[in-house]
């Protein structure tokens, strides 16, 4: 279980990315909001691997808890 759990565990690499996620799709004040309104503020390939990232953690949290039901 601290597999699944540790600083370096797929959970924690959920968390992680989920929050940087968030942070950049967070409002902006003043100038920042006009150029962050006029352009995406994620980039194709970033989005790709953070993506990738939560799918391959997903996937471990997913076998981790099939093992664990047998």
């Amino acid at each position: 279980m601290d597999t699944l759990t540790g600083s370096d565990g797929p959970l924690e690499t959920c968390r992680k990315r989920l929050t940087e996620l968030k942070a950049k799709l967070q409002p902006e004040n003043g100038w920042r909001a006009v150029r962050k309104a006029l352009t995406w503020p994620l980039k194709q390939d970033d989005l790709r691997n953070t993506l990738d990232e939560i799918s391959k953690a997903k996937e471990t949290i997913d076998l981790a808890l099939s093992v664990d039901q047998t």
